[in-house]
């Protein structure tokens, strides 16, 4: 480090900092000094450089193959559709990808849609969590959305009108979003990459999407997050339910407590095992 002839009064305490090299105590209180003229503390500061040096992203924290799986796809298609179970935790990891799209892929204009207000603030807050721990930082934040220190801007809306144009959009939940199929083709022309998740709902724009892209009668590269693929369900329990048919009792497996939960069979079959009526 340079030597730092600002003289700091209110210098960041060392004493529980694990400095990443062996310092002499001159070489640490140059390195405060740095660390309050950037507006750093020392263990953020040191942090970004460990993150740099071990190479890590906002995806590397996600470790499980069905997370992996929704990532490559996101990546590698600029259409895609997820069909999840409840509680796959996939809304967290959507907004990794868009830090790490905003980050890495230079994305200017993205738009994270949420399926409700009380849903919008809380993806906001998430967002802001992950660009602190990555070392982001935030030039300008409003109500609905903010700015990277890199220039890329950031919404959070529940809902999306026509003539929106970006790099990146992304519906969470969207069976229970209210949009028709001319706004959908809009955003759609309108938008370099669009990704589109959620649990199925009977009659929905999101079954019907996810029904053609199994036929492939549309754009969507689509993705299946069932429960079974995510192992905090195994932890859980498991429970085998016996299903007659004419030639005997079969077994199907399902996670405990889930169908006491949920208000009947058709729910169970949507929210948990993906079914698409």
């Amino acid at each position: 480090f340079m030597k730092n002839t600002h003289k700091m009064t209110d210098r960041p305490n060392q004493e529980n900092v694990i400095l990443p090299l062996s310092l002499t105590k001159e070489e640490k209180e140059q390195f405060a000094d740095f660390c309050k003229n950037q507006e750093q503390t020392m263990s953020g500061r040191i942090k970004q450089l460990m993150r740099k040096d071990m190479g890590m992203t906002a995806l590397s924290p996600y470790k499980e193959k069905y997370q992996k799986d929704i990532i490559d796809v996101v990546l590698g298609n600029s259409r895609s559709i997820i069909v999840k179970s409840r509680q796959m935790f996939v809304s967290t990891l959507l907004l990794s990808i868009v830090l790490h799209q905003a980050l890495d892929k230079k994305r200017k204009n993205v738009l994270f849609i949420s399926c409700n207000s009380q849903s919008r603030k809380r993806h906001m807050q998430q967002f802001s969590l992950q660009c602190e721990e990555n070392s982001v930082g935030i030039e300008r934040k409003s109500s609905f959305g903010m700015e990277l220190d890199n220039g890329v801007h950031v919404s959070f809306q529940d809902g999306i009108g026509t003539g929106f144009e970006g790099d990146l959009v992304v519906f969470d939940e969207f069976a229970f979003q209210e949009m028709d199929e001319e706004t959908m083709r809009s955003v759609m022309t309108a938008t370099n990459d669009v990704v589109v998740s959620s649990t199925p709902f009977r009659g929905s724009l999101f079954n019907k999407l996810a029904i053609e892209a199994v036929n492939g009668q549309n754009e969507f590269k689509l993705h299946v997050a069932h429960w079974s693929m995510n192992s905090l369900y195994q932890q859980k329990g498991l429970v085998a339910v016996p299903v007659e048919g004419k030639d005997g009792v079969s077994f199907t497996v399902r996670p405990c407590g889930m169908m006491e939960r949920l208000r009947d069979e058709d729910t169970y079959l949507q929210e948990m095992e993906c079914r698409l009526f």
